[in-house]
C-alpha cells in the first residue's frame, strides 16, 4: 500500500471514529515499512540514531540537558505487532528528554498560558513550565480502580505548563525527530506501547523511566513530514465527523421536543411524529 492508496481510502471510513483511528496506524505502519520515504538519500537507523547522540553529548557539554540515563536496549517482544525489526528502533529515552509536569492542576492560576491536563480541552495557568513541541502522555490511568488505560496523549507546542500527573517528551533534535511524530506514533500504538507498561492495583500508573523504555521507530525526516501531513488530514477528518454529529444530535433534540413539549399544538403532533419517523435512521445512526 502506498500514499496515494491511503488518501484514496478517505472515501470509505465514513464517520467510524475506530476506522479513523486504524487508518492512523496504517499510515504510522507504511512509514515504519518504509512504504512513504520521499527521499533516496534519507539517513539510515543507523546514522539517525549516531546523530541523535551527537547532539545529545552536545546539549550535555553546553549544561543544557542532564546526563542521560542508560536505557536498556530494544527487545523483539517490546515491538509492536508486524514489526519484528528491533534495529529499526531505539528506545524513547535516546532519543527524547521525558519531563515530569511540574504544575498542581487544582492549585494553578489561571492565566494566559495554557495547561496541558489529562482532559480534552486545555486549562489555563498564569506561568509556563516548558517551551517547545512536544508529545505529552499522562501518568495516571484515565479509568483508574485497578485499571489500566488511558483515554488520550496530547501534543503542546510553545510556552505551555504542564500537570504534575502528565509527562512531556522533547526530542534532543527536532530536526531529526518529530515531537508531533512521535505523538501521532505513541498515540496510534498506545495499547501496545504505554498501557502494557503500567503498573499498580488501586492506583495504576507509568513512571517517567517507564516511558523512557519505549520503542521507536528512527525514521527520516522527510517521512516523518509526510506522515504530519497525513495526520493532519486525518485531523480535518475527524473535526468534519465532530461537526456532523453536533448537527445531528441538534435535529434530534429539536424533532424529540416538538413530541414532547407541553405546550406542543396537538394538531401538530401527526405531522411531527412522521418527520421524525421519516428521519430516524439519521437521528440515530
Amino acid at each position: 500500500m502506498n500514499a496515494d492508496r491511503l488518501l484514496h481510502a478517505f472515501s470509505m471510513i465514513g464517520e467510524d471514529p475506530a476506522r479513523i483511528l486504524q487508518l492512523r496506524q496504517v499510515a504510522v505502519a507504511l512509514a515504519i515499512a518504509g512504504k512513504l520515504s520521499v527521499d533516496s538519500a534519507a539517513l539510515s537507523p543507523r546514522e539517525m540514531l549516531r546523530a541523535v547522540e551527537q547532539v545529545k553529548t552536545d546539549l550535555y557539554k553546553q549544561q543544557a540537558i542532564p546526563k542521560p540515563k542508560k536505557i536498556k536496549p530494544i527487545k523483539k517482544e517490546e515491538l509492536p505487532d508486524d514489526f519484528p525489526e528491533e534495529g529499526r528502533f531505539a528506545p524513547l529515552g535516546a532519543l527524547a528528554l521525558v519531563e515530569k509536569g511540574l504544575t498542581g492542576i487544582k492549585q494553578a492560576k489561571p492565566g494566559p498560558f495554557p495547561l496541558v491536563v489529562t482532559g480534552a480541552e486545555r486549562a489555563t495557568s498564569d506561568h509556563f513550565d516548558f517551551d517547545g513541541a512536544a508529545a505529552i502522555i499522562p501518568l495516571v490511568s484515565s479509568t483508574g480502580h485497578g485499571h489500566a488505560s488511558l483515554n488520550r496523549l496530547h501534543y503542546q507546542e510553545g510556552k505551555f505548563a504542564l500537570g504534575t500527573i502528565l509527562a512531556a517528551v522533547f526530542p534532543y533534535d527536532p530536526a531529526l525527530m518529530s515531537a508531533r511524530f512521535i505523538f501521532e506514533y505513541l498515540s496510534a500504538f498506545k495499547e501496545e506501547l504505554l498501557v502494557t507498561r503500567m503498573t499498580g492495583t488501586a492506583n495504576v500508573t507509568l513512571s517517567v523511566g517507564r516511558i523512557a523504555e519505549v520503542p521507536v521507530p528512527l525514521i527520516d525526516p522527510a517521512t516523518q513530514a509526510k506522515v504530519d501531513e497525513l495526520m493532519a488530514l486525518l485531523d480535518r477528518l475527524e473535526a468534519a465527523r465532530t461537526a456532523c454529529e453536533t448537527t445531528r444530535d441538534r435535529l434530534t433534540a429539536a424533532s424529540l421536543a416538538r413530541l414532547t413539549a407541553p405546550d406542543a399544538d396537538p394538531a401538530e403532533f401527526p405531522a411531527n411524529a412522521r418527520f421524525a419517523l421519516a428521519t430516524l435512521p439519521a437521528l440515530t445512526t
